[in-house]
């Protein structure tokens, strides 16, 4: 599966806008080498959500925002204080509570116990 193929399948578990423009962003944000940790993650998260669809009580949105950038955080690539505003400027489209467990899957995700959103992203890192 190529990435434009990747980009398309989706649309039937997750909305794609803010996905597209967080990738849009990264790809302008992130140095030229780690481009190629882009596409990765691009799939690794496209696998969480559909995974994710299976389970009635997780959103799906979030465990693919979420998968797509703890892979950059956990390796520096993205700071939580400089660049988590600017990430949370591109999710202004999402509702408020979305927003708000998107982050609170990032942090999960670090720890020993997630649950929900976070399990499924975590899964997908480790």
């Amino acid at each position: 599966m190529n990435l434009l193929e990747a980009r398309n399948s989706d649309e039937q578990y997750c909305d794609s806008s803010v996905f597209l423009e967080l990738i849009e962003w990264l790809e302008a944000n992130i140095k030229p080498e780690y481009h190629s940790l882009i596409q990765k993650n691009i799939l690794q998260s496209l696998q969480a959500c559909q995974m994710a669809s299976v389970y009635p009580h997780v959103d799906n949105n979030v465990v693919k925002i979420g998968a797509l950038l703890l892979p950059f955080i956990e390796n520096d690539y993205l700071t939580c204080k400089k660049d988590m505003e600017v990430i949370l400027d591109l999710l202004k489209d999402m509702e408020l509570e979305q927003r708000l467990r998107i982050i609170d899957v990032l942090f999960q995700s670090k720890t020993g116990f997630p649950t929900g959103e976070a399990k499924i992203v975590q899964y997908y890192y480790h």
